[in-house]
């Protein structure tokens, strides 16, 4: 077993048997965070985990500069997992890079997952193993992110379709 790291600043503690790298970050005292050993989280200068957040993270991941992560969102990552800086993940949002597969709860097919920077991912989006987000993308609220959506568009839907161009670029 690998040596248990804590690392704590303005009232929060996370623990964790893999790395935490970055600084200048905050995580809410009620937020979650668990990262495997071997496996690196990295958060940018300005990220900010909400409070009911939950990170489960068994694969490398990278949440860039300024990231904000709304309350109750989940991300799960059983491979990479890359948000660019500036993204906003709303409240109740869920990343996944796994799916359940066969006929017991204990096997996944895995695929990374990566967020562009500056995207806005609104209220209870969810995102699914293999997705790509292109840079300054809105998915709207409650929609499903299956496969690739291009950057600079209004995605909205499950599974998510690019409605429009964003016009406030």
């Amino acid at each position: 077993m690998g040596m248990r790291q804590t690392l704590s600043s303005a009232g929060w503690a996370v623990r964790s048997r893999g790395r935490i790298v970055g600084s200048g970050f905050f995580i809410h005292p009620s937020a979650r965070v668990r990262v495997d050993p071997g496996v690196a989280l990295e958060l940018g200068r300005g990220a900010h985990v909400s409070e009911g957040a939950s990170l489960v993270i068994k694969a490398d991941t990278t949440i860039g500069r300024g990231v904000f992560i709304g309350r109750n969102a989940t991300i799960v990552a059983f491979s990479s997992l890359s948000i660019g800086a500036g993204t906003l993940i709303a409240e109740n949002v869920s990343i996944h890079t796994e799916n359940h597969r066969g006929r017991t709860l204990s096997e996944f097919t895995s695929a990374p997952v990566s967020i562009g920077e500056r995207c806005w991912l609104c209220a209870g989006v969810v995102v699914t193993r293999g997705a790509v987000i292109g840079d300054e993308t809105v998915v709207g609220a409650n929609s499903v992110v299956t496969g690739s959506l291009v950057g600079g568009m209004v995605a909205a839907g499950a599974p998510a379709r690019v409605i429009r161009p964003r016009t406030d670029l």
